[in-house]
């Protein structure tokens, strides 16, 4: 019940195709259906594969340092370069006031100085609310977006994620463009994987300066 395409046949001379023609078209367009609808299974299931495969690389090269800054720049590097996103950066959270200050960044990208967002502001607000990524295909006019200065800031579409672990949110991922509409589901489903490793490194590095200042207080 699922189209996949067309086959269409034709000829040089004007004639009716008797029912046979026809009824042999269609059994030779539904066999082609069936492989059809085959290879497109086994290329996503390679594609899936190799998938996998990057994610267990990529997971060893963001758990490999405790150092906070260095996790968080590592871990944008490494979404960026696999979602294929030229500009981007990640905030972290302040759980006691509840605002999200950006602490790295990835290509051209500008941000006002000392720049925070606030739950709900934004894009970035959008995620650390609903705990969701998100596909925004125009920031300025997504009816779920508001009080984002991204458009004054030449970006007009955006991808972002939570870093979370388990309902803990740590910060926000956010890959942005000039052109409206640069990303799509694909994207998003690689973000929402990458950014679930990043959460386990980030969460990692977080614990280990937390035992650092609790050592030096001491």
């Amino acid at each position: 019940g699922r189209i996949l395409g067309a086959l269409s046949l034709g000829g040089g001379e004007v004639r009716e195709f008797p029912p046979g023609e026809r009824h042999f078209l269609i059994s030779i367009g539904n066999e082609i259906g069936i492989a059809l609808e085959r290879a497109q299974l086994l290329q996503r299931a390679q594609d899936r594969a190799r998938e996998l495969e990057s994610l267990v690389s990529v997971t060893r090269e963001m758990v490999s340092s405790l150092d906070l800054q260095e996790v968080l720049d590592r871990s944008l590097e490494i979404i960026c370069r696999q979602v294929v996103a030229t500009r981007g950066f990640i905030c972290l959270l302040d759980e006691k006031n509840g605002e999200l200050t950006a602490k790295t960044f990835s290509g051209d990208i500008v941000t006002p100085p000392g720049k925070v967002w606030k739950i709900g502001e934004g894009v970035v607000g959008w995620v650390a609310q609903h705990l969701q990524p998100i596909v925004c295909d125009d920031i300025a006019t997504d009816p779920r977006i508001r009080g984002s200065q991204g458009p004054s800031l030449d970006n007009h579409s955006a991808l972002a994620a939570p870093l979370k672990v388990k309902d803990r949110l740590l910060g926000v991922v956010i890959l942005a463009s000039r052109e409206k509409a640069a990303f799509n589901v694909t994207h998003l489903r690689l973000l929402s994987a990458y950014a679930a490793e990043a959460s386990m490194a980030l969460e990692n590095a977080l614990l280990h300066e937390e035992v650092k200042h609790q050592a030096s207080t001491d």
